[in-house]
């Protein structure tokens, strides 16, 4: 069908599949290795934070205010970095920015004062705002709108890995204690944020600024590729460059189908995050045998009165007590790092590891604390749901591009979630495999499924704007990481179980479910 847009190209036919392979496979990588920094270096604070908070004697007031600056810095300028993106050129921009966002990542390693915490952790933000939505736009540029869903996916494979990989990435970090005089933690910025500097300049060198300069493509695919995305473009009478800053960012406002998307997105990332940073707590809890619908009365009379062991021997209590203080510690820190920690909370349903009355466990009281081995254990034991998230962040992808269709490949994970998330107080009192069966479906069906909701944006936005809308959406749905992990807290600690709070992310699901399936034609 595009024969007659090839005129005098020297091959008559254009295979369209290798064509988009060959700018997948030499655009991806890069893209994912940033995506999967991204991550580890917004959320490293969370595994430093076991020794930092102590060798820096920071307060969890402190610790909980610097974390949260980083969604302040982030969302603020998420549109003004899309802007400049545009009058730079996206490529160049966006190594810019991941060199940028290293150095400040490494300059963690030289924190002595709460001023320089703060100022670190905003900076942060700023930096990597632009990341997501330069690297969707410029696939946007790349690649025509029926052929993003899978790059999109694979992006959020990556994502999905580092999540699985950061944990015992960060734990061998935190080893190299004392060595050349430096604490773990200042290790373990260093090495990351070193890693981050080192993908910055990679993509500067290797980043093509743009498709006319892919020298992956022969001049003949190129071409195509040029006259099929420009296709595209017809029937809108301006050109982008007619088109003024504001100009773009009022025509991606005034579109009602990106603020329809972006609120999909909202809903999905109250649950997504909630569950992103309230699981380890929950892991914890089924590996222990604790009914999840329990309150906190209820709680404490299973646990029996204080120094006793039920049926099981005071050794055995001993490293159940150590596994729940030292995962909590980890709950805490990641939920800080969001920043939507509560760690002052003191009830006995949520802080397991403590008595009704009294206060939670310290910031730093993780590592070094209780039995290593089975803390360890447990961590990587909630890496799991992500590594399956991440096989099937690809498998959708691939099926919703191959097939040509988003709603039910949105809506139908959406429902699931929504289902799993309201019977799941039954399947923890029944059975630990299915609970952390089902916990692994819910974060596959929230997670893996990012690739098709970004792909909405394109498909609903002006070429124009797309940039714009990009960045609009991501800074509004992003607001779901701050409303998750702190709705749920305070459901929690108001009723004293997790029975409320779990079933409430159901119903938000199941809205985001019925938007998705609304999409439909």
């Amino acid at each position: 069908m595009f024969d007659q847009d090839l005129g005098d190209l020297p091959h008559p036919v254009i295979n369209a599949a290798a064509v988009y392979k060959k700018v997948q496979w030499n655009v991806l990588p890069i893209f994912c290795m940033i995506a999967a920094l991204c991550y580890i270096d917004r959320t490293n604070l969370a595994f430093a934070s076991f020794s930092l908070t102590r060798d820096l004697d920071f307060t969890p007031a402190v610790y909980g205010i610097g974390s949260g600056l980083f969604f302040a810095g982030y969302s603020l300028t998420m549109i003004p970095a899309q802007i400049i993106s545009l009058k730079v050129g996206v490529a160049r921009w966006l190594g810019f920015l991941v060199c940028a966002w290293g150095l400040v990542a490494t300059s963690f390693c030289m924190l002595s004062s709460t001023r320089q915490f703060y100022m670190l952790r905003f900076l942060l933000g700023v930096a990597e705002s632009g990341a997501f939505p330069a690297m969707w736009y410029y696939l946007c540029t790349m690649l025509p709108p029926d052929a993003l869903t899978l790059p999109f996916s694979v992006l959020e494979a990556a994502v999905s890995t580092a999540n699985v990989l950061s944990a015992p990435l960060a734990a061998c970090l935190l080893l190299l204690e004392g060595a050349s005089g430096l604490a773990g933690w200042q290790w373990l910025f260093i090495s990351e944020g070193a890693c981050t500097i080192a993908v910055g300049c990679i993509t500067l060198l290797v980043l093509p600024v743009g498709l006319h300069q892919a020298d992956f493509l022969n001049s003949g695919e190129r071409r195509w590729l040029l006259q099929r995305m420009e296709q595209n473009r017809r029937g809108h009478a301006e050109g982008a460059e007619a088109w003024s800053n504001w100009g773009l960012v009022r025509d991606a406002a005034g579109n009602w189908r990106v603020w329809y998307v972006s609120t999909m997105g909202l809903l999905k990332n109250v649950a997504a995050h909630a569950m992103l940073f309230w699981m380890p707590i929950i892991v914890e809890a089924l590996l222990s045998g604790r009914d999840l619908g329990a309150t906190a009365a209820e709680a404490a009379a299973a646990a029996g009165p204080p120094g006793s062991s039920g049926s099981s021997s005071s050794t055995d209590a001993g490293m159940t007590r150590g596994a729940s203080t030292s995962l909590t510690a980890v709950a805490v820190a990641k939920m800080a790092a969001s920043g939507s920690a509560h760690p002052h909370a003191g009830h006995a349903a949520l802080w397991h590891g403590t008595p009704p009355g009294t206060s939670a466990p310290a910031l730093h009281s993780g590592f070094g604390s209780g039995d290593k081995t089975t803390s360890l254990m447990a961590v990587l034991l909630t890496s799991i749901p992500f590594a399956v998230s991440a096989v099937f962040a690809v498998w959708l992808g691939a099926r919703s591009q191959r097939l040509g269709e988003r709603a039910l490949h949105l809506a139908l994970p959406y429902f699931t979630a929504g289902l799993l998330f309201a019977s799941l107080m039954r399947l923890s009192s029944r059975s630990t495999a299915a609970a952390f069966v089902s916990l692994s479906i819910v974060i596959a069906c929230t997670q893996g499924s990012n690739c098709i909701i970004n792909s909405y944006i394109p498909a609903v936005s002006s070429p124009q704007s797309v940039s714009i809308a990009l960045a609009l959406y991501n800074s509004f749905a992003n607001l779901g990481g701050l409303i998750g992990p702190w709705l749920i807290g305070e459901v929690v600690q108001r009723t004293g179980s997790y029975s409320d709070a779990i079933r409430l992310l159901g119903v938000v699901m199941c809205a985001a479910a019925f938007m998705a399936w609304s999409t439909r034609g």
